[in-house]
This record gives structure tokens, C-alpha cells and sequence, in this order.
């Protein structure tokens, strides 16, 4: 009550009281809208920016709720503050914009119970032209689905199209190595028909006696000569026993 009174603008108070709340508290009034909300401008430092804030009457803190002039300086979409007779000529535009639609609206009320087969002849049309702008929103999303899918498909042809060449290039590349290679190995050996084959060796006497014992040499007939020599040991053995 006595703050708002003391603080209103366009008053030798109100400006007093802005000269003192500035110089101690940062804070300058620069207004008040029909519904008793306070526009302020803050810098509680010199050397920070000043800032537009505002106190609602109520309590609440939703912007939208503010008339228009207000809010557009308050996100500073305008530099100064509206005044009066801005706020008064924008209230008139507004109540002028209401009755202008009021009269139209009646008037279409009238002409509907008139001529309410016109009336259905227009919403049909508005019908069939929405059906058309939807029919070709369809077309268009469809023929872009189809556009990317064919896209796509000639990458994938070109993706594959390029690894078979590359397959082909290193099968290639694998086939003349393998021949110069082959080339290099048969350069480095002698040709077969160049030399005598060696004659088929005669097959050793079985009635010799056995080659002795070589490791890692193993000879079939070795087990048997074996057999024999241990069963000559153990009668020799029992012999002498015998005797003594």
C-alpha cells in the first residue's frame, strides 16, 4: 500500500524513491501495469549489467500471463518501457479487434441459417482439398522412401561391384606370383631327363649276418635273432650249472 504509493511512477515521490533505491539498493521503477505488477530495472554493482526483473501482485511467476507491451520489455524485444498512451492505444486496438471479429462472427451465423447447403458445399471442398494435400503429402514421402532405397541400392552394386574387381586383381596377382615362383624353382633344379637313372639294387642275402645295431635303425628281423640269442644264453647257462 504505502510502497506502491510512495514508488509510483511519473510522481516527484516516485522519482525520490528511485533515487534512493538506486543509490542503496541497485533497484529503479520504471512502471506498473493494470494488474499491479512492478517492472524494475537491477545493477546491485556498477560493473555488472543491468537487469530487467518484475515482482507479480499475486505471486505467480508465468510470463505469458503478462500484457503484451510488458512482456516484450521485460524479454527485451523493445528498449524502452510502453507508456500510457502506448498501453491505452494498444488496449483500444485490442477491444476494436474483438468487436471487428464479433461482427463477423454474427454475420456467418446469419448467412449459415440462410444458406446452410452453401455452407456445406465449402466444408466439402475445404474436405476434398485437405484429402488432396494429404494424397500429395503421401506421394512425396513415399516417392523420397523410394528415391533413398534406390540409392542405396546402386551404393550396395557399387560396394560389390568393387570388391569383386579387387578379388579379381589380388586372384590374379596370386596366379603370376605362384607362376614366377614355379618358374624360379624349376630353373633351380636339374632336368630329369638329363641323368642316367641308378640302377635297382640287388636285394641283401638273408643268410649274412645282421648288421649290428644302429640307434634309431630298426630291422624287421631283429626281434626274431634276439629271441634266439637269449634262449642260446639261458641254455648255456644251464649247462654249466649242470656240470659244476
Amino acid at each position: 500500500g504505502m510502497t506502491r504509493w510512495l514508488s509510483r511512477p511519473n510522481t516527484t515521490r516516485g522519482k525520490i524513491t528511485n533515487l534512493l533505491r538506486w543509490r542503496f539498493r541497485g533497484q529503479w521503477k520504471v512502471g506498473e501495469d493494470h494488474l499491479g505488477n512492478e517492472y524494475y530495472l537491477y545493477q546491485p554493482f556498477p560493473e555488472t549489467p543491468i537487469r530487467r526483473f518484475c515482482i507479480f501482485k499475486h505471486g505467480q511467476t508465468d510470463m505469458d500471463n503478462l500484457p503484451f507491451l510488458w512482456y516484450q520489455w521485460i524479454r527485451y524485444q523493445r528498449n524502452y518501457p510502453p507508456t500510457q498512451q502506448e498501453l491505452d492505444e494498444y488496449d483500444e486496438y485490442l477491444k476494436e479487434t474483438q468487436e471487428k471479429a464479433q461482427k463477423i462472427k454474427e454475420r456467418d451465423d446469419q448467412e449459415r441459417l440462410a444458406h446452410p447447403q452453401h455452407y456445406d458445399e465449402q466444408k466439402k471442398r475445404m474436405e476434398e482439398m485437405q484429402q488432396q494435400l494429404t494424397d500429395k503429402a503421401q506421394r512425396e514421402v513415399i516417392a523420397l522412401f523410394q528415391s533413398r532405397e534406390k540409392a542405396l541400392r546402386v551404393a550396395a552394386e557399387n560396394k560389390v561391384a568393387k570388391l569383386k574387381e579387387a578379388d579379381e586383381i589380388i586372384e590374379s596377382e596370386r596366379r603370376r606370383y605362384e607362376e614366377a615362383h614355379f618358374q624360379e624353382m624349376k630353373q633351380s633344379y636339374a632336368d630329369p631327363t638329363s641323368t642316367e637313372p641308378k640302377p635297382a639294387q640287388e636285394p641283401a642275402d638273408t643268410d649274412a649276418e645282421p648288421e649290428p645295431f644302429k640307434p634309431g635303425a630298426w630291422r624287421p628281423w631283429q626281434d626274431e635273432n634276439e629271441e634266439e640269442q637269449t634262449e642260446n644264453m639261458q641254455r648255456t647257462h644251464t649247462n654249466s650249472n649242470v656240470n659244476k
